[in-house]
């Protein structure tokens, strides 16, 4: 009789046991989707960034990263954004890009992530080295 009563309790604890940590795992959940919903929502957001406002055809590629070359004088077409790392992005809305053809800027721009364009929102030049 003994082994029985013994049987009997462990298998009361189980029960216990499994009941706390079906409790635990449910807590978590909610945790997890605000995480999901926090993660998801900075994708459209607006960043800001430092490069060179660059006619595409001006676009130097010969040193490993892209860079505006200095000698090109080619005013029509579209403008990109070269980012200090050297990434070309293509620009959206050129009205707002076009008068910093040729500058260093500090920019704020939603980056679309279909076509990985962005959308400018504000742009300063900056100065100096």
């Amino acid at each position: 009789m003994l082994p029985r009563k013994s049987i009997t309790r462990a298998s009361g604890s189980s029960s216990l046991q499994e009941g706390r940590m079906k409790r635990i795992a449910w807590a978590f959940v909610p945790l997890f989707c605000t995480a999901m919903f926090l993660f998801a929502g900075d994708k459209n957001s607006a960043h800001e960034m430092t490069g060179w406002v660059c006619n595409a055809k001006c676009v130097d590629h010969s040193s490993g990263t892209a860079t505006c070359s200095k000698n090109c004088s080619e005013t029509s077409g579209k403008v990109v954004f070269i980012s200090d790392e050297g990434h070309v992005l293509q620009i959206t809305n050129q009205d707002k890009a076009q008068p910093m053809a040729g500058k260093h800027c500090k920019m704020t721009a939603k980056k679309d992530p279909a076509s990985d364009a962005l959308d400018v929102q504000n742009m300063v030049e900056l100065r100096g080295p």
